[in-house]
């Protein structure tokens, strides 16, 4: 029986600080994740910009860090990613957690600790990165914006959205209805909401509706998609 390829997980460390650097690091390699490092939270909101990542990881002091939190919260591809907040002694965890994070670290950070709550949370993870993994598509798609019909192109689709680049760019945050044929499969139409977009012109897009048996045929078209890799 054909068998998928394990994908690792990815995390964005945002930290100026070697040893908190090194610490993360060890402890995403032992689960075979990958890591990418940001210096401050402006960088690392650009990044997050065009990428998705699995876990978010702020050495940050904490307004920064509830800043960070509320931008990725609010809009964009990662607005589900798991959220570290790395505290030092003597700072309740409250704050962090009513203000989006999942977990709090304290500091001085504990190797074996830190390990051990990103195992504990890897599950989480992995199940959300199964649900939004994209798979490579060219498919067309039809926006219907202001009663006119505009084309763009599908380059990656999965249950949670699609990404598509078009000729003339939708608005960032905008939603439109949408329709398009699975290859050997059926139609799926809805409404579907722009989250991000890049300067290549490529649009990040999260459905909000599903008409009809939209859902059951894209998830039922992307199992097999799967099962064929």
């Amino acid at each position: 029986m054909p068998t998928t390829t394990a994908v690792a997980l990815q995390f964005l460390l945002v930290s100026d600080d070697h040893s908190t650097l090194k610490i993360v690091k060890g402890a995403l390699d032992t689960i075979g994740s990958n890591m990418t490092c940001s210096t401050s939270g402006g960088a690392a909101l650009v990044y997050l910009s065009s990428h998705r990542v699995d876990g978010i990881i702020l050495d940050l002091p904490l307004s920064p860090a509830l800043d960070v939190i509320a931008t990725i919260r609010r809009i964009g591809a990662n607005r589900r990613a798991f959220v570290f907040v790395c505290l030092p002694e003597g700072h309740e965890p409250v704050e962090a957690l009513k203000g989006g994070a999942n977990v709090v670290f304290r500091k001085p950070l504990n190797p074996a600790a830190v390990a051990s709550s990103v195992k504990t949370f890897h599950g989480i993870m992995e199940s959300e990165r199964r649900r939004y993994f994209r798979h490579h598509v060219t498919i067309p798609v039809s926006f219907v914006v202001d009663t006119v019909t505009q084309r763009a192109m599908m380059e990656n689709l999965s249950e949670g959205g699609m990404a598509v680049t078009m000729r003339n760019p939708l608005a960032r945050s905008s939603s439109v209805e949408f329709f398009f044929e699975l290859p050997f499969g059926p139609r799926v139409a809805g409404q579907t909401q722009v989250m991000w977009m890049n300067e290549a012109g490529m649009l990040g897009m999260e459905f909000r509706l599903l008409h009809g048996s939209s859902r059951e045929h894209l998830v039922n078209w992307l199992k097999n998609k799967a099962l064929q890799q």
